[in-house]
Formats: C-alpha cells, sequence, structure tokens
C-alpha cells in the first residue's frame, strides 16, 4: 500500500515541463561540469601523455644510439682480434729472427773462445817442447862432458892431458871476450 501511494505522489511531480525536473538540471549540471573539465582535463592527460611518449621516444633513440654504439664497438674488438693473430705471428716471426741472431751471436762468441783456447794451447805446447828441447840439450851436453870427462881421465896420457890444459888456458880470453859481447 505505501508503495503505490509513493509511486502516485512521484507521478504527480513529473506531470509539469522536463525542465521544471530537478533532475533535469542535475543531468544538466552534471554535462556543463563534464564539458568544463573535460578540455582542461584532455590537455592534462594529452600534456602526460605526450611527455611520457617524448621520454619513451627519447630511450628508444639512446638504445638505438647505444646499439650502434655497441655494434661500432663489436666491429672494432673483431677487427682488433682479426690484427692480433697478425701482430702475435709478427711477434712470433721477430723471436724466431732475434732467436737465430742470439745464436750466430752465441757461436761466434763459442768460436772465438775455442779459437783463443787453442792459440794459448799451442802457445803451451810450444813452451813445453821448447823446455823438453832444453833438458835433452841439457842431459845429452851432461852426458857428453861425462864421456870426454871418461875418456880423457882413462884413455890419456898425463903429457896428452897437460897439453889439453895449457891449450883450453890460452883459448879463454877468447872464450870469455866472446861471452861478455
Amino acid at each position: 500500500m505505501f508503495i503505490s501511494e509513493a509511486f502516485a505522489s512521484e507521478a504527480a511531480h513529473h506531470a509539469g515541463p522536463f525542465y521544471a525536473n530537478p533532475e533535469f538540471w542535475v543531468a544538466v549540471a552534471f554535462v556543463v561540469v563534464v564539458g568544463l573539465l573535460a578540455r582542461p582535463l584532455a590537455r592534462m592527460v594529452k600534456g602526460a601523455t605526450d611527455s611520457r611518449a617524448e621520454e619513451i621516444r627519447k630511450k628508444i633513440d639512446e638504445a638505438h644510439a647505444l646499439k650502434e654504439e655497441a655494434v661500432t664497438l663489436l666491429e672494432d674488438y673483431k677487427e682488433r682480434f682479426r690484427n692480433a693473430d697478425k701482430e702475435s705471428e709478427a711477434i712470433i716471426e721477430k723471436a724466431k729472427i732475434s732467436v737465430e741472431k742470439y745464436k750466430q751471436e752465441a757461436m761466434e762468441d763459442i768460436n772465438l773462445a775455442l779459437a783463443h783456447k787453442e792459440e794459448n794451447f799451442a802457445l803451451h805446447i810450444e813452451a813445453l817442447e821448447r823446455d823438453a828441447s832444453n833438458e835433452i840439450k841439457s842431459t845429452a851436453i851432461e852426458f857428453s862432458v861425462e864421456a870426454v870427462k871418461n875418456v880423457l881421465v882413462n884413455k890419456l896420457s898425463n903429457s896428452a892431458k897437460e897439453a889439453l890444459f895449457d891449450k883450453a888456458l890460452d883459448e879463454l880470453p877468447s872464450i870469455l871476450k866472446k861471452a861478455t859481447s
């Protein structure tokens, strides 16, 4: 029952012109407020999306620049790697040349040292030969003197011994003269 009375009173309210209805004015006010706020809100939303889009565009450009730089660095390192092989081959070649050079220098030093030692050995052998020859001569002279002495003592007569002694005394000054000059 109460419900039907409420509908009846509400129907009486709607009987007048549409602009006399408060719901109409609420709707008009809503449209006006939305209309007034729509432009500034649209500008704010557009500004926010534009700035965000600009940030995204900058980040994309920065990413492209970084990618290009990375590609450039990669190519540079690939080139360096290819050159490293060539450089290592050059270094190995230089090392081989240096080793060969040091080897030749060492051989020359060894040959020089051997020649010097050979020369020293030759001089030493020559000195030993000279000493041996002098010793042999000295021993031969001693034996000869001893043999002559034996002959003189045992085989010669006293008069022959005296004659030899006198002759040696006469020749002594000339022998001494030769020895001192």
